[in-house]
């Protein structure tokens, strides 16, 4: 491995604008939007070590997305990302989300997002290695 960022933890509190209308969950579509961004930031960190220069990557595929249970107003939740796999252009980021309660942590969600290196607007090699 010839990059010091594999792995990225970050949290966020689910608010009222970040729900469903009827129902005091968080909107699936507002979860995945978080996960992308924790698998950026992930990414983004490993893009610091590149020998080529990348310096910027884009999402070009999220897939095996599950949510398993509801997170309601007012939980904490925890997003663990994990850099798994690289390819000459790609890295893969697999997410998985946690809410956590004063009587635990549950698993909320996981998922896959596949990102493609940038320098200067264009894909690029970005020379990772795992």
């Amino acid at each position: 491995m010839n990059f010091r960022y594999r792995s990225f933890e970050t949290t966020f509190t689910v608010f009222p604008h970040m729900t469903n209308y009827m129902y005091p969950m968080v909107f699936g579509g507002e979860m995945l939007s978080q996960m992308d961004i924790a698998a950026a930031m992930n990414v983004r960190r490993a893009l610091y070590d590149s020998p080529t220069g990348c310096d910027n990557a884009v999402t070009v595929h999220c897939t095996d997305i599950n949510f398993l249970v509801g997170a309601q107003v007012g939980d904490l939740i925890l997003l663990k990302s994990e850099i798994y796999e690289v390819g000459t252009k790609s890295i893969s980021v697999r997410v998985e989300g946690y809410r956590e309660r004063a009587d635990g942590v549950e698993k909320l969600c996981d998922g896959r997002f596949i990102f493609v290196a940038q320098k200067d607007g264009a894909t690029k090699p970005h020379g990772l290695e795992l």
